[in-house]
């Protein structure tokens, strides 16, 4: 999974998606139904720091799985299995980490939700492939405009949600006060027509 990706295409057809970690998991993180197993793909380091911060970042961000790559060893990627035929140091030392995981921290992480402070953050694919058009080329990919929000959101202390078209239409900007439109270049007209009345209901609409 990547950005540009079309989420509520992915889940209608599927019941489960895994992504690289990235700024994608934030979009994820409250737009991913119930019931979806959703996780990130790991397994490419070979040292124990690096691969339970990754699994501890996908788990923070709301992962019920943990993908590995791969069971075996193939080119540079050393595996899960030694020739040995017993795990390599660094993955007995992250099942050893995610202990806490299985021992009851993961029900209660599968059950939390995340905070709301009627903050909601846009995405659609019209707006992530906008920045394909030779006119917005320099300006630089518009995935780094999601990081930045992402980013300033986290550190101001907000809790926020993602919201799609599809979502829009169904409801979703009820309850919220704050719609974050990061480097929206293109925007399908129903979704104007719900922003425009968000806004004359006393909705605040930031756009970069």
């Amino acid at each position: 999974g990547y950005f540009k990706d079309d989420p509520d295409a992915i889940f209608d057809a599927v019941g489960m998606w895994n992504t690289y970690p990235g700024v994608m998991d934030d979009i994820l993180r409250t737009l991913t139904p119930r019931g979806v197993i959703r996780g990130n793909w790991m397994g490419y380091a070979k040292d124990a720091d690096t691969t339970t911060h990754v699994a501890w970042r996908a788990i923070c961000m709301g992962a019920n799985s943990l993908w590995w790559w791969r069971f075996d060893g193939i080119g540079m990627w050393r595996g899960l299995l030694r020739p040995t035929m017993d795990v390599w140091p660094a993955f007995q030392a992250f099942g050893d980490e995610m202990k806490v995981i299985r021992d009851g921290l993961g029900h209660i992480l599968l059950t939390a939700r995340p905070k709301d402070d009627g903050v909601a953050v846009l995405y659609s694919v019209e707006a992530a492939t906008g920045d394909l058009v030779k006119s917005e080329l320099p300006f630089g990919p518009g995935e780094s405009s999601h990081q930045g929000t992402v980013c300033a959101l986290k550190e101001g202390g907000v809790g926020f949600k993602y919201v799609t078209p599809r979502r829009i239409a169904a409801g979703a900007l009820k309850g919220v006060r704050t719609l974050v439109l990061p480097r929206t270049t293109a925007i399908e007209p129903k979704t104007a027509s719900a922003v425009r009345d968000f806004v004359k209901q006393g909705g605040v609409v930031v756009a970069d």
